[in-house]
């Protein structure tokens, strides 16, 4: 029997220095993935720039609990988010992965979401 997954991280896409994006926001657990980038399984080419923020594979049944981990270098940074976007024409996504198992005897994750973080979501303009 399969035990459920989940993984959530906020992307940020574009045509941009990764290192001006991360200096603004002062971030440490990220990845970048650079324009013309081979993807790992597909062998395919990026066709922007990306950095991954926040990963985070620990699952919880309550999903704002995953997302408030991946968001909590962000959370207070919605200014600085706001302003990013608009200089930079930046793409924002908060990203979630669940894998869930109908032979499972675990609970299935709960998928809505709380104000707090629909509101960070709409003020940055983040797509889910």
């Amino acid at each position: 029997m399969k035990n459920h997954k989940c993984r959530t991280f906020f992307a940020i896409t574009g045509d941009f220095n990764a290192k001006d994006v991360l200096n603004a926001l002062e971030v440490d657990n990220y990845e970048v993935f650079n324009k013309g980038e081979e993807y790992k399984i597909s062998k395919r080419k990026r066709e922007f720039d990306e950095i991954k923020i926040g990963f985070n594979e620990n699952y919880n049944v309550d999903i704002n609990e995953m997302i408030r981990v991946t968001l909590k270098c962000l959370i207070n940074k919605t200014d600085a988010l706001k302003t990013l976007k608009k200089e930079l024409s930046l793409d924002y996504a908060l990203v979630l992965v669940p894998e869930i198992y109908s032979d499972s005897e675990e609970p299935k994750q709960i998928l809505s979401l709380d104000r707090d973080i629909i509101e960070f979501l709409y003020l940055t303009e983040t797509d889910i």
